[in-house]
């Protein structure tokens, strides 16, 4: 929206955005032209986080001052430390299907139960969980990313045609 209302990056400067020190999109694709504005115009910082609310919570985004992540203007994203992310059947450079290879804690939280929370075995149901994945594969959304050589992601919105 700032991006194409006419006059806008003049009424940006009209403000101090120092004390804005880190954006995020969330779980949208996001172009090149846009990110690069956000960037020049926001905050240097401003990144690409993915999630829903099948997650529980973020799992890609990017470290908050890890400058083995760089920031590009093409929305790139990584997965955190806890999250087996990959994209299916697709070569780095090439879009393919998200894909989240192993459950994590906070995932789907009212899938996993909380009896024994905290207990060293502790899985949740892991039989309801089950049917969340792919036998073979992982949990599929039903998102479409391309997977860099350098590790990261750009999200690219639905790969199945959902409205």
């Amino acid at each position: 929206m700032l991006m194409t209302r006419e006059g806008s990056v003049e009424h940006l400067a009209k403000h101090d955005l120092s004390c804005l020190r880190l954006g995020t999109f969330c779980a949208e694709p996001v172009n090149e032209a846009v990110h690069r504005f956000a960037i020049q115009h926001l905050t240097p910082n401003y990144i690409n986080s993915y999630w829903a609310t099948e997650h529980g919570g973020i799992v890609w985004s990017r470290c908050h001052g890890n400058q083995d992540q760089l920031l590009q203007a093409d929305a790139r994203t990584w997965p955190l430390p806890w999250i087996a992310g990959d994209v299916r059947d697709a070569p780095f450079g090439e879009q393919g299907e998200v894909l989240i290879r192993q459950s994590y804690p906070y995932m789907a939280l009212t899938v996993w139960q909380s009896d024994g929370f905290g207990t060293p075995g502790w899985r949740g149901d892991m039989q309801r969980w089950g049917a969340y994945f792919e036998a073979g594969a992982g949990y599929l959304q039903g998102d479409a990313a391309v997977k860099h050589a350098d590790g990261s992601y750009s999200f690219h919105g639905r790969s199945d045609e959902a409205i």
